[in-house]
């Protein structure tokens, strides 16, 4: 049985559409998907997750302000604005190149990190097979000798599941 439903007519999260969302069996293999991918890269296995990405991957998290009432349309950054990613493919393979280099003296040691993929939201996209997917992802840093944990993450973009 195919269940759907659409979302409020304004949502908080920028980058929503208004298609409606898909059947349960899709929902269920793309979550698994995102589960696969945050395992990868809580094994730091982040050739393997590179390996996943689309050609024409668009990592966009936008930054997120506090502003008064009135000012509620511009809360979230847009897409010519600082953003806290904003990355393509080649920017990403940038990032790994850095991390193999031993140079990226943040990262030595390496940090723990678990992501926990929630509030999964997925919608047909204009292209055949692909999908819209909005997830959050509170992805823990775990720094040796430290106690602070920082919480953050949020990840649109299209994927088709196999």
């Amino acid at each position: 049985m195919a269940a759907s439903a659409h979302p409020p007519e304004k949502e908080a999260a920028p980058g929503l559409s208004a298609t409606p969302l898909v059947d349960a069996t899709v929902q269920r293999a793309i979550e698994q998907f995102l589960y696969y991918e945050a395992r990868l890269l809580d094994d730091r296995r982040i050739d393997e997750w590179y390996e996943l990405l689309a050609d024409d991957i668009h990592y966009f998290m936008p930054t997120r302000y506090n502003r008064l009432k009135r000012e509620a349309d511009r809360e979230f950054s847009g897409p010519r604005e600082a953003a806290l990613f904003d990355e393509d493919k080649r920017s990403i393979a940038q990032r790994i190149r850095r991390l193999h280099t031993g140079m990226a003296w943040a990262e030595d040691p390496p940090s723990r990190t678990r992501h926990m993929i929630t509030n999964v939201m997925i919608r047909l996209a204009p292209n055949a097979g692909e999908y819209e997917v909005d997830s959050y992802y509170p992805g823990l840093p775990i720094a040796p000798g430290t106690r602070s944990r920082d919480v953050r993450g949020h990840s649109s973009r299209p994927v088709a599941p196999s």
